[in-house]
């Protein structure tokens, strides 16, 4: 095992399957998120297997909620786990203490599932623009210089989001085996970071049991009933977004019939976002379509170079 996890907690450091050097994970043409985090976020995934805390965790905390403008501005969701597209990202939130710091940012596998906080903004600007207002109005003139602006931050961060828990309480959070690789970081902190000092890096561990899903379902969360027929214009004609209920409902279908795999060249992955309209959100009907949807492209792709489609 990698030393440096001795210094991360005695759960890391005895858990097994992580190295200094693996090409095969490092290489692995599996899309991939990233998560910067401080060491008790990572003693808790090595404590559970899973990443995110239970909604018991963050009681009184957080609250049960799927809007994407203002948990993206607050992290207040205790159902959503917010990842980064690149890891020079995510490192940025292993730094916002003031004082110097250790670090860890994580890569994983796309969360089963997820939503594209910027896809909303882009078609759904008015609720964004519309939270930002109602905040505003009682922002007084010491907190002016933390205006709200979740529109603007949904556009630039380009976040994925992981739905971790479900209206129906579902366990969706991602486990230790969708962690690819771990990387630790020294960081001087915010003061020092204003007059030029850069974080260091101590090194990376990857994961021997990474096992990722050949799956992702990524689903659509508006604040107001009447967006879904605006989002559901984005995709092809004839089909609908997918809704938190869709995925919730089919989640444990989905895991059974597809579990994560141990890596391979052949290692494939497919995002599906979309159904046929005429199916109606969260019956088996549409269960049964991700199903047959997932069990086609895997035979279609048995022999083909791995990648990202659909």
């Amino acid at each position: 095992m990698f030393s440096f996890f001795s210094k991360v907690s005695p759960i890391a450091h005895q858990t097994p399957g992580f190295v200094a050097n693996a090409s095969r994970i490092s290489n692995a043409n599996i899309p991939a998120v990233y998560r910067g985090m401080s060491f008790n976020e990572l003693i808790n995934i090595f404590s559970e297997n899973k990443l995110g805390r239970s909604p018991d965790a963050w009681r009184g905390k957080k609250r049960h909620h799927f809007d994407l403008s203002e948990h993206i501005f607050d992290n207040s969701s205790d159902r959503l786990l917010s990842f980064a597209p690149c890891k020079d990202y995510a490192t940025i939130y292993t730094n916002l203490c003031p004082l110097p710091q250790k670090g860890v940012v994580i890569k994983t596998s796309y969360p089963a599932i997820f939503i594209n906080p910027k896809k909303h903004a882009e078609t759904l600007a008015h609720e964004f623009q519309a939270w930002d207002h109602r905040q505003n109005e009682n922002t007084t003139m010491e907190d002016l210089h933390r205006a709200i602006n979740s529109y603007e931050l949904a556009l630039d961060r380009e976040e994925i989001t992981a739905v971790i828990y479900g209206n129906n309480h579902t366990d969706m959070r991602p486990e230790l085996q969708d962690i690819m690789s771990i990387r630790l970081i020294s960081q001087p902190g915010r003061v020092l970071s204003m007059l030029g000092k850069n974080g260091v890096n101590l090194g990376t561990s990857f994961n021997q049991n990474f096992k990722p899903l050949t799956w992702a379902l990524e689903v659509i969360t508006p604040r107001y009933p009447e967006s879904y027929s605006l989002l559901d214009a984005t995709v092809p004609q004839g089909f609908r977004c997918l809704q938190l209920i869709d995925a919730e409902n089919a989640y444990q279908k989905m895991i059974s019939h597809f579990p994560r795999k141990a890596l391979t060249e052949q290692s494939t992955h497919q995002i599906i976002s979309f159904v046929p309209e005429s199916l109606i959100p969260g019956s088996d009907a549409v269960t049964q379509y991700l199903v047959d949807t997932q069990e086609f492209f895997l035979k279609e792709n048995q022999q083909k170079t791995p990648g990202l489609t659909m």
